[in-house]
Formats: structure tokens, sequence, C-alpha cells
């Protein structure tokens, strides 16, 4: 497994503990995440969607706090959408989660996760090379006796 896997895994169980922290603590959240990632359930309609920015913010909090739930990879939660307040379910995996933001006893929003870029923190380019150099190895089929 290569390093940026390595670390986009630690990325999402520590997203996925402090999320876990906050609710057991029963402390309201909000999430930047990437909105073309979300799931809706069921979809909601063209012209909500239309107003959603590439990366947005769902505050959870009430209702939509309660009804929180962990799953695999994510949380599931219910939420109202619109000036109709349709209600949705929505699924936000652990890996789409960019920022858990609270609000401190001071009113002031402060992240208590941030999810960092792989790509821009680790040199991957001696683990392609060796990736690459392995795969010309096991081209040659006289070789995998070996491996």
């Amino acid at each position: 497994m290569s390093t940026i896997m390595k670390f986009e895994k630690l990325q999402d169980k520590q997203c996925e503990s402090v999320i876990n922290f906050l609710l057991s603590e029963k402390i309201h959240f909000s999430l930047f995440c990437l909105i073309d990632r979300v799931k809706f359930m069921p979809e909601l309609p063209r012209e909500i969607m239309e107003n959603f920015q590439p990366i947005s913010l769902f505050v959870l909090k009430g209702y939509t706090f309660d009804s929180i739930e962990l799953a695999a990879r994510g949380i599931i939660f219910e939420a109202g959408f619109g000036s109709e307040n349709i209600g949705r379910y929505v699924e936000i995996g652990f890996r789409d989660i960019l920022q858990v933001i609270i609000t401190n006893p001071k009113d002031k929003d402060v992240p208590v996760f941030t999810r960092l870029s792989c790509k821009d923190l680790f040199d991957c380019t001696q683990e392609d090379e060796l990736q690459k150099s392995m795969e010309a190895i096991m081209s040659n089929p006289h070789n995998k006796q070996y491996l």
C-alpha cells in the first residue's frame, strides 16, 4: 500500500474518531465536504442541487444532530433542504469530509479536524518508480516463479 493510501486511511480514522467524540459528548458540529460525493436519499430536486457549492457546509445540530448514525465508512443524517424544508437522508464518507468545525464557548468557529492533501505532503516519485520496476519484473512470466 502506498504512503498516500496509508495516510488517507489514517485521516479517515482520525475524522471518524473526532466525530465519535463529538457525538458522545453531544457537541454540535459542522462539516465542509465535497458535494459531488454526497449521497441524498432520495435525490434532491435539481433546482436545490444547483444551489450547492463544490465544497459545501452542513450544520449538524437539533434534529439533524440527533439523527446522525455512523456507517462503515461515513455518517448518515436527516436534514431539510430548500424553502419547503424537503427532508432527505444524507450520506457522507469520512474520506469526503474536508473539515469538522465546532463553535467554542466564545462563539468562535474552531476546526477540530482538517483533511490534508497527501499529494502535497509526500514525494511519491520514489514509490512510483518502485511500483513501475515491480510491474516490469512481473511482466516477464519467468520472473513470477521467484516472487
